[in-house]
């Protein structure tokens, strides 16, 4: 009985100090992380601030605002939200799409993981859907020079069970083809097969393009004016058809 004693208490010895060093080792990593991890806290600029970014948002809310009520009416969550505004020559483009963050947890979720994607020189940053940008860090670590992993810094907490969508906005290489006759064609893809939500997605045409069609055509919305805009807005059972817009440029 004596050695079983002295057995538990050796074990609940090693437990304390265990639990104490992993403690100092979480408090020290956490407040001041090794040397080969490199972070780097970013915000990216007021969208009013850019005429361009301005522009193209403002489409992108208008239709965040669409998907959002056609959700309310179908009883359905909001799928991704995306547009792409292509510039002047058609091979470049501002890209605006949400991403569903749900807190699976049971306190409210104040940062969350994600990663830049892409090309780092030209991302743009992470925003509210009022707007707003999110502050984030990037953690550089060595072997992984592209596509490092951030935290982005909410600006309101997530409350347990609930969704939010966070906004990424980035410039990148526009999906234009451009044929010898002078036609352009841009491709969109297809509605995701699940979750069954509602989702959304825009192709902002340069200032003076002209539509030569549109695929699938009876389900495209298209916004006349100086600057273009089709858009498509369904669910999972849209998943089959692929979209696309056949333009030609302003000469």
């Amino acid at each position: 009985m004596k050695d079983n004693w002295k057995l538990w208490l050796a074990v609940v010895a090693c437990v304390v100090v265990t639990a104490f060093c992993a403690r100092r080792a979480y408090d020290a990593f956490h407040e001041r992380p090794p040397a080969w991890v490199k972070t780097e806290d970013r915000i990216g600029p007021a969208i009013s601030r850019d005429a361009q970014l301005n522009v193209a948002w403002k489409k992108f809310s208008d239709l965040l605002g669409t998907v959002r009520r056609e959700s309310a009416q179908q009883q359905l969550p909001v799928g991704t939200v995306s547009l792409l505004a292509l510039e002047s020559d058609a091979t470049n483009a501002v890209s605006i799409a949400t991403e569903s963050v749900v807190n699976q947890g049971f306190n409210p979720l104040n940062n969350i993981q994600a990663s830049i994607g892409g090309d780092e020189k030209r991302f743009v940053g992470f925003y509210a859907t009022d707007g707003g940008p999110i502050a984030f860090t990037i953690v550089r670590v060595p072997g992984r020079p592209r596509n490092p992993p951030v935290t982005l810094h909410l600006n309101s907490p997530i409350a347990p069970g609930e969704t939010q969508l966070v906004v990424r906005v980035e410039r990148r290489r526009a999906p234009v083809n451009i044929g010898k006759d002078g036609k352009a064609q841009a491709g969109l893809g297809r509605f995701p097969r699940t979750p069954n939500a509602v989702y959304g997605r825009a192709l902002g045409l340069p200032a003076g393009s002209a539509i030569v069609r549109t695929v699938p055509d009876k389900t495209a919305t298209i916004s006349d004016g100086v600057a273009p805009l089709v858009s498509w807005i369904g669910t999972a059972t849209s998943a089959n058809a692929p979209m696309s817009v056949v333009f030609t440029l302003a000469k």
